[in-house]
């Protein structure tokens, strides 16, 4: 990955429905970092061709500004999947979010036929992971040449394992440390699933919380209402960065000293926590470069 994309900041993926024409022209506004223009749930059957027509659009418009855009399309085994991936491919899309993932050929099948079909860009692939063959199949789908992104669909998953909706992701830890773990192990992206309940602040917060303790990068959303608890979590502290900023200096103090191992605040400093400083840094950087351009 090169620089810029590496760490660019994707704290908050709202999804935007395609048939939602408010909507739409109020995420040209919002502080979300990525847009998931949405041709698959959050639309109805019988608007999809519709909602394919408007945002096939707005990719030739490019009205949203710094925002991330990744439309997310209906499954490649049926007719609307094939539709979709046919107009947006033709569009100059450039992310691509599959629904249902279950295994690498997925994502090689949509590649294929997109470039078939006369995609103007080398897609990247964001893999919405939302069964249990899926999650169990990650690793697989990660290594796939084209995957950009792991992003979790844990309401499916709840679904599909017959759990009930309760306040805590206990049963689903396994699969969310899994899914990031395969993340990691092929350098993608990896995103939690949303929180439906977007009248609930605190428990918004708390997941997002959660969610970054376990590794992911950002939080797939559903209401623009959510963005601000995402951005605030997934953003690193004034905290970290202070302690980021301390940590180079000392490793800088240890290098002249010729060893390899230092102390800050009696933890341990060596190179691996200098290349996390970094990150730290680097991240927060892009973050007020992006608040600049928005103001």
């Amino acid at each position: 990955m090169d620089a810029l994309c590496r760490y660019r900041p994707r704290r908050s993926l709202l999804f935007v429905p395609g048939s939602h024409v408010r909507a739409l022209e109020k995420a040209r506004r919002l502080s979300a970092d990525v847009l998931i223009l949405d041709l698959e749930d959050g639309v109805a059957p019988a608007v999809k061709q519709e909602a394919r027509r408007r945002i096939c659009a707005l990719l030739a418009k490019r009205p949203f500004g710094h925002r991330e855009v990744v439309v997310r399309i209906n499954r490649l085994d049926t007719r609307e999947g094939l539709e979709d991936l046919t107009a947006v491919a033709q569009a100059g899309v450039e992310h691509l979010m599959l629904p249902k993932v279950e295994g690498a050929g997925q994502v090689e099948q949509a590649v294929s036929m997109a470039r078939q079909l006369g995609a103007a860009h080398r897609l990247r692939v964001w893999a919405n992971v939302e069964t249990p063959k899926g999650f169990l199949h990650a690793g697989e789908i990660a290594a796939e040449e084209d995957c950009f992104a792991l992003v979790a669909g844990t309401n499916d998953l709840r679904a599909c394992l017959r759990l009930p909706h309760t306040d805590d992701r206990m049963a689903l830890l396994h699969a969310l440390s899994h899914l990031v773990l395969a993340a990691r192990a092929h350098d993608r992206y990896v995103f939690d699933g949303t929180y439906i309940r977007f009248d609930d602040e605190a428990g918004l917060k708390r997941e997002c919380e959660e969610g970054r303790r376990l590794g992911f990068d950002g939080k797939t959303l559903v209401h623009p209402s959510q963005i601000d608890a995402a951005n605030a979590v997934y953003s690193p502290t004034q905290e970290e960065v202070t302690r980021a900023r301390q940590v180079i200096e000392q490793y800088d103090g240890i290098l002249e000293a010729q060893r390899s191992v230092g102390v800050l605040d009696g933890v341990m400093v060596e190179a691996l926590h200098v290349h996390q400083a970094l990150r730290t840094l680097r991240q927060a950087e892009m973050i007020e470069k992006i608040q600049r351009l928005a103001a």
